[in-house]
């Protein structure tokens, strides 16, 4: 899990005194809030929206197209190691990533000269092991960055307002609209980072 901001981006967007960003209450509460909305970023977009590290995604043949074509589940912007489900290990040669004018890929191809297909059996998955994640490792993207400073700084905010400003609706209709503190601008960045099921 990768924190999209530091206490220091809230601090000069929320124009702290020096004071306030001398207390070390302030600065906890801003630092836990920080991962608090940076885990809320992840859990809304369905996915790891920045890479921190390897992880490992299985597949069996129904994600397989004609034996070459592998269909990944999510993004992957980094491949360590591809292991085939008969425990092969698969060499970086042998495959190609798609689409190719994407840091984002969503498939796997076997070359045709490599005389590899999938394999799978039930106690042997396909298993892809990266970084799984619509940015890779490194610095945090900028409109990522400012998005959650700023739904940080809602947060922060929101300490001093009445619960009930918070409570969810009911339309005439029957839908329930959630409240929500976050700007427009921070929902549309996280709308674009978002995979849909």
């Amino acid at each position: 899990m990768v924190d999209y901001a530091v206490a220091t981006d809230v601090f000069a967007y929320g124009e702290f005194s020096e004071d306030e960003q001398d207390d070390t209450d302030i600065q906890s509460r801003i630092e836990d809030l920080i991962t608090v909305v940076s885990t809320r970023f992840d859990i809304i977009a369905n996915r790891a929206i920045m890479a921190s590290g390897d992880t490992i995604h299985y597949f069996d043949l129904r994600e397989a197209q004609d034996g070459r074509v592998l269909y990944l589940d999510d993004f992957i912007v980094s491949i360590t190691s591809v292991t085939n489900g008969d425990g092969d290990s698969i060499a970086s040669d042998k495959y190609t990533l798609l689409p190719f004018n994407s840091v984002r890929k969503s498939m796997i191809r076997l070359k045709a000269d490599s005389g590899i297909s999938w394999e799978y059996d039930e106690d042997t998955p396909i298993a892809i092991v990266g970084e799984w994640a619509f940015y890779p490792a490194g610095t945090v993207p900028d409109d990522i960055n400012l998005a959650c400073v700023k739904a940080v700084w809602s947060e922060y905010k929101a300490r001093d307002i009445a619960v009930d400003v918070n409570e969810p609706t009911v339309t005439q209709f029957g839908h329930v609209l959630m409240p929500s503190r976050w700007s427009k601008d921070v929902w549309d960045v996280l709308r674009s980072v978002t995979k849909v099921l």
